[in-house]
């Protein structure tokens, strides 16, 4: 609009109207301009791009240009950047969606933890092999160079590399594996379904097997088929005379045997243990040899690998724990441990020390083959006399590699715990079966190469396995519900059970498993139990899943069996006691339970196994201790209610239940919350009084929020007069009442009697009308708005302290969400209530001083919702007494409670929440309430917090003055106070020294000058002075620091030269200052020929330029109350009069020449006395704050008030 008035007014003389094409020419210029921005743009996109592409894709920090380490809210602010830039949709790059897509990838990268991790160890990894290789520290120089950080860059890549290549040829050794397993699955369905057929086959020709075996007994010959018949061959020894031989097999596996005229033939599948006996009591045992793997295993390649032989007794289970102790007796394991560390302390970091494996091997048993079968039972090892021969295990440190079982655990190593005692224990987690094929070390410790076998699936279609999974389940269901009950079952049994918590635990971990985990299962319930060394080491040989779940039923059922033995129940399973009837059994045998003894649990390797310190059942109750807890709280009728019904459910639930602890704790900050419990204000006949010297004691000025606050006290006191005279009439009206209910009752025997009367209608009535003339206290809420360090809080305090009532402090800085002031619903885990009942609980009474510290920097709406919009109701006098807490969710009573907020802007507080609140100003304190403050306060605090007497160190007011005006410039008095403990601090050592040297004489006591220079450094801040000297153009202003509290005069200078009517502004001057000189020098040229500046019509700025400047350009300034000032300085520049120095003023001009008013003049008026000026001019319209100031500036300065700007240039120019 501006260019278009401009072609009007030149193409006016001409007569012509050209506008139109001078638009066209601007509009087209305008767009080339834009058009060549766009493509600079996209100049800029077509390279982001380009580098996006060209980037190392492996390392996601180049893709986004970033430093390795940087916060993740550095890679969402970049990300964000870079994706709008190149987004497809915003440039016509065709390249676009590919860096788009690797950008995304990028960013995902690096905000998954894993990651990053596995990114910036190899990172980490490439700086690490470049200073080996070029054999440099940490500390070198070179590492700082530009040179290694570019070689750094590039080795990361080819460790980026290397991992990369390694990561896909284990995915696709993985992928090949799941080809083997699928195929070795298809052989496993093939082979059952041989079997069937065969079995099929079998019952098919049993009558024939037994007419040919009867045939055999009696001596019959099968009729010959004409052909040669081969002879018998020996079996486990010579078979001469087989009738006298006695055949006797133990196996587990499938067992085929077919009958052929008089030969015998056995067929064996799986593993089959067998021994041939003879009449004679002799022992021939059989071990058959190592067969090769079944179909049903899964075999990798040997590797060599260190054991732990196991102690006795011992055996590591896949999937489960183990604690191995070793000490002096057994060196193997340390030697073990220095072995496998220092071999991984060459590979990478993420595959350093967490993933060390050991092989965990038990010892063998004699009753055991080396594939666990059984060789010989207890009963074969009694002698003639049926004495049991004991046999021995050898010990572990002294083991050798005879002694060791076939088969082992690989286990990971977790840690190594160590006592104070010198013992040590070993903790390594069991992963996977391993079968022992050759000892290859001894001695210091074992080696051998193992070969790894891992659980193949069972198919879903298997009948016989699925049949096996369900009852083992159904069992462990059974077994935890009987240790939960030998939990709560007194302990004469010598059994222990389960906590009904750890069992829950276990059970539900249990229904997780699926068929596909059914080898997994059958380790873990199978480590549950109580088991021989034997069981275990069968269990631990059995390599197929069908035959390790049979083996894991049969421990069950005879642990079932003991337990039901042991407690006398047995009639109960899992699948028909009910969960309610399972419930209040178990509270029956509980109550029944008086003394629980410290026997020793039956199942030592149960994880959580009850073996710590007997209970005590002689423990008071803890629900009627609640109960009186609730009764002593004097809850409202509401609370009471909810109370009650939930000691009520409290009683019904055992303690074992989730939910008994939140209604216990629910319970609990019920009873704990002051319902009714109040402080007793101190309101006698010297209340005002007392309250009066309370808050002059502690603070120096702030009379508006002392005089609010005795207000408040005086209402306080005449409505608590009117209700103990309202509670008198009360209790007369009750009185009168009762006496008079007496005399209208009648005998009860009389032939007439009527019935008795109650309190007259017209005596109730009159009581509630007593009643409802009780006086209601609300108390304000308060608003203390201020600078840092003036006061507020600590006046807070003193509030409270003058009412005789409890404080607490809340802050509310950073407070981000809503459950923070009204609690959490108690749905959610670890709910609490919010800071406000939290905080009357921690005070215990209802009418306390609750101080909101900060509630300014409270946060705004997001996604946990507004907080400052939660604290309306709280701050709402009309609403707070039935405040709701989201954890309690019963209204409570807070109008009771004298709020107290601090705020240092009020611009941030929502105005909803700002209308609901009183709010007094606190200014910042002026020098001489500075003054009056240390003298009175901080000074004789730092002296006796420093070790000193008020003899030893003497404070002059000079002194105090300078170091308040030259050493400090706040608002209020924190940095004061930590000036005037360095100067103790420093005369505390020099009074330390003359002690010690016994010079006491020589000591001063008295501070100078010369001393604070000497202690706190060269003055930090530079006090302005009027001038001596006269000069046209230049003004003495007034200013206030934006810190508050202080002020000082500032110059305003003008200067005039040759030009074109230029006006230049210096001084680091703010708009508002500038628009002031705008204005001041509008109204100049407007009454210049008024002023006799010019001639009427003459333009007084034709052929000069004037600089307005104001000095201290490093310091900002701005404000509205520097144009009047600029107008006397124009008016002083263009007459050639100059402006007295001993004349300061302040205030905003209009262009009509009105004065119009400013703030900050107590804290103006202070610094212009302080500067030597003797008169000051201000607007009208600040009389008001001039009433205000103290008694020192009214005596020491002149103060003039004016309307218009006129009014003043009489005031400096009278002639």
């Amino acid at each position: 609009m501006a260019e278009e008035g401009w072609a009007k007014e030149k193409s006016a003389p001409s007569g012509k109207t050209e506008e139109v094409p001078k638009v066209e020419k601007i509009e087209d210029d305008e767009a080339a301009f834009d058009a060549l921005e766009a493509e600079q743009k996209e100049f800029i996109k077509d390279a982001e791009i380009d580098r996006i592409l060209r980037a190392f894709r492996l390392d996601a920090y180049a893709v986004l240009d970033l430093q390795p380490g940087v916060p993740d809210s550095d890679i969402k602010k970049v990300y964000r950047t870079k994706s709008l830039l190149i987004h497809p949709d915003k440039t016509r790059n065709p390249q676009a969606p590919d860096a788009f897509d690797r950008l995304k990838k990028a960013q995902t990268e690096l905000t998954d933890e894993k990651h990053r991790e596995r990114l910036d160890e190899a990172i980490a990894d490439a700086r690490m092999l470049l200073m080996r290789e070029r054999e440099l520290t940490v500390d070198s120089e070179e590492v700082k160079s530009d040179e290694f950080a570019k070689a750094w860059r590039e080795k990361a890549k080819m460790v980026l590399i290397d991992n990369e290549h390694r990561r896909r040829r284990q995915v696709k050794a993985q992928m090949q594996e799941e080809g083997r397993e699928q195929k070795k699955e298809e052989e496993e369905l093939e082979a059952r379904k041989r079997k069937r057929e065969h079995e099929q086959d079998w019952e098919k020709t049993r009558e024939q097997r037994i007419g040919s075996w009867r045939d055999f007994q009696q001596g019959k010959k099968a009729p010959s088929d004409g052909k040669k018949k081969k002879k018998m061959k020996e079996l486990g020894g010579r078979l001469g005379a087989i009738l006298s031989w006695r055949i006797g097999y133990a196996f587990r596996g499938y067992v085929r045997t077919s009958w052929k005229t008089s030969n015998l033939h056995i067929s064996i599948t799986h593993t089959l243990s067998f021994r041939i006996t003879s009449n004679t009591p002799q022992l021939y045992p059989y071990e058959p040899p190592l067969l090769p793997p079944s179909p049903v295993m899964a075999p990798a390649r040997a590797q060599k690998v260190p054991v732990i032989p196991l102690a006795a007794d011992t055996v590591l289970l896949p999937g489960n724990g183990l604690r191995i102790p070793f000490a002096a007796s057994r060196p193997d394991i340390p030697a073990l441990l220095s072995q496998v560390y220092s071999r991984a302390s060459g590979k990478p970091a993420s595959q350093r020390y967490n993933n060390a494996h050991v092989i965990c091997v038990p010892l063998n048993s004699p009753l055991l083959s080396s594939n666990g079968q059984n060789l010989l039972t207890e009963d074969e090892l009694k002698d003639k006399d049926g004495k049991a021969n004991k046999y021995t295990i050898p010990d572990p440190a002294s083991a050798k590699k005879d002694d060791l079982f076939t088969w082992g655990t690989a286990a990971k190593i977790s840690g190594v715990e160590g006592r104070g005692t010198g013992e040590f224990s070993l903790i390594v987690e069991g992963v996977s079966r391993v079968r022992v094929l050759r000892v290859t070390q001894e001695r210091p410790y074992f080696e051998a190469d193992v070969q790894y076998e891992t659980d193949v699936a069972p198919s879903p279609k298997d009948t016989e396995v699925q049949a096996l999974f369900g009852t083992l389940k159904t069992l462990s269901r059974e077994l935890l519900t009987l240790l939960r009950l030998t939990y709560l079952l007194p302990r004469r049994s010598g059994a222990s059970g389960l906590t009904p918590m750890l069992a829950r635990r276990i059970e539900m971990f249990i229904a997780k498993k699926d068929i596909s985990e059914a080898g997994s299962l059958a380790d873990f319930v199978s480590n549950l139990v109580e088991a021989t060394l034997e069981e275990k080491l069968q269990i631990l040989a059995a390599i197929d899943v069908r035959t390790r779940l049979e083996r894991a039923v049969e421990l069950l059922n005879k642990q079932v069996a003991a337990i039901k033995g042991n407690i006398k129940i047995t009639s109960m399973t899992s699948s028909t006691v009910p969960m309610n009837g399972e419930i209040d059994l178990l509270n029956r045998q509980k109550s029944r339970a008086l003394n629980r003894g410290t026997a020793a649990g039956f199942m030592p390797g149960m994880p959580g196994s009850a073996q710590g310190p007997p209970q005590d059942d002689q423990e008071p109750n803890e629900v009627d201790e609640l109960e009186q807890k609730i009764e002593a709280a004097h809850l409202t009728p509401e609370a009471a209610k909810v109370a009650g019904r939930e000691l009520k459910r409290l009683k019904k639930m055992p303690q074992q239940q989730a939910e008994y602890n939140v209604i216990r704790t629910y319970l609990e900050n019920l009873a704990e919350i002051p319902w009714s419990v109040v402080t007793e204000d101190k309101l006698g006949a010297d209340t005002l009084m007392r309250a009066r010297k309370q808050l002059d004691d502690d603070h120096y000025g702030l009379d508006k929020v002392k005089k609010r606050l005795l207000e408040y006290l005086a209402v306080l006191k005449l409505k608590q007069s009117i209700n103990d005279g309202v509670e008198a009439q009360i209790k007369t009206a009750e009185a009168e009442a009762t006496e008079l209910a007496k005399s209208t009752e009648k005998p009860d025997d009389a032939a007439d009697a009527e019935p008795k009367k109650d309190v007259p209608a017209v005596d109730s009535a009159k009581i509630q009308i007593l009643k409802s003339k009780r006086m209601v206290d609300k108390s304000p809420i308060l608003l203390l708005v201020g600078p840092p360090g003036v006061g507020k809080t600590s006046l807070a305090k003193s509030i409270a302290t003058a009412l005789g009532r409890k404080f607490h402090r809340i802050s509310l800085g950073g407070v981000r969400d809503e459950a923070e002031i009204r609690g959490h619903r108690r749905t959610y885990v670890a709910s609490m209530p919010g800071l406000i009942v939290s905080g009357l609980k921690k005070v215990g009474v209802a009418n306390p001083v609750i101080l909101l510290d900060e509630i300014d920097k409270v946060g705004t709406s997001n996604f946990h919702g507004d907080p400052s919009a939660a604290m309306l109701e709280v701050l709402d006098p009309e609403q707070n007494h039935s405040f709701t807490d989201h954890y309690v969710n019963i209204p409570i009573d807070l109008s009771k409670v004298l709020f107290i907020a601090t705020a240092n802007d009020l611009s941030t507080i929502p105005p909803p929440l700002l209308d609901r609140m009183e709010t007094i100003q606190l200014p910042g304190y002026t020098t001489l309430e500075k003054r009056h403050i240390a003298s009175q306060h901080l000074i004789p605090k730092q002296i006796r917090t420093n070790g000193l007497d008020l003899t030893n160190v003497i404070f002059p007011d000079e002194v105090t003055s300078k170091i308040i005006e030259s050493y400090t410039r706040e608002a209020g008095v924190r940095n004061l106070e930590r000036e005037l403990g360095a100067v103790c601090r420093a005369k505390a050592v020099s009074y330390s020294d003359a002690l010690d040297s016994s010079t006491l004489t020589s000591y001063n006591p008295v501070l100078t000058l010369a001393e604070i220079e000497e202690i706190l450094g060269t003055e930090k801040f530079d006090e302005e002075l009027a001038e001596t000297r006269v000069r046209p153009g230049i003004v003495t202003g007034l200013v206030a620091y934006a810190s508050g509290g202080n002020g000082s005069i500032l110059f305003i200078e003008v200067a005039d030269m040759p030009g074109s009517g230029s006006v230049q502004l210096t001084g680091t001057l703010g708009a508002v200052l500038k628009e002031s000189v705008e204005v001041a020098l509008s109204w100049v040229k407007a009454h210049a020929a008024d002023l006799g500046l010019a001639q009427p019509g003459e333009n007084i700025m034709k052929s000069r330029s004037i600089h307005v400047h104001c000095p201290g350009g490093a310091v900002p300034k701005d404000g509205p109350s520097a144009g009047m000032a600029h107008a006397v300085a124009l008016v002083s520049l263009f007459s050639d009069r100059a402006v007295p120095p001993s004349i300061a003023m302040t205030g905003e001009l209009s262009l009509r020449g009105r004065v119009h008013p400013v703030g900050g003049i107590k804290e103006k008026l202070i610094g212009a006395l302080r500067a030597g000026v003797k008169k000051v001019i201000l607007p009208e319209g600040n009389r008001k704050d001039a009433r205000d100031l103290p008694d020192e500036v009214k005596q020491g300065l002149e103060i003039v008030h004016v309307r218009h700007i006129w009014e003043t240039i009489r005031i400096i120019w009278p002639e």
